[in-house]
């Protein structure tokens, strides 16, 4: 006697069931989860260039302050 029967319970619009085979990701994410998906990757790429730009405004501003000396040096 087996202790678990071997059930193939498959459902069309739920999660996948005990047995069922596995299936490829396109056919997994309905979409909302697609849409979901991309609008954490939209945000996710958001904070890391304001990220980016808040880590780079002080060598910038170094940068342009150093540009300025340079051209008054020249002028006067």
């Amino acid at each position: 006697m087996q202790p678990f029967p071997c059930e193939c319970v498959t459902t069309l619009n739920g999660p996948a069931a005990i047995g069922a085979r596995p299936q490829r990701m396109t056919e997994m994410l309905t979409a909302p989860d697609l849409t979901l998906l991309f609008m954490g990757v939209v945000l996710s790429l958001a904070i890391a260039l304001i990220w980016m730009l808040h880590e780079l405004e002080p060598r910038l501003a170094r940068l342009r302050s150093r540009r300025d000396r340079v051209a008054r040096d020249r002028t006067g």
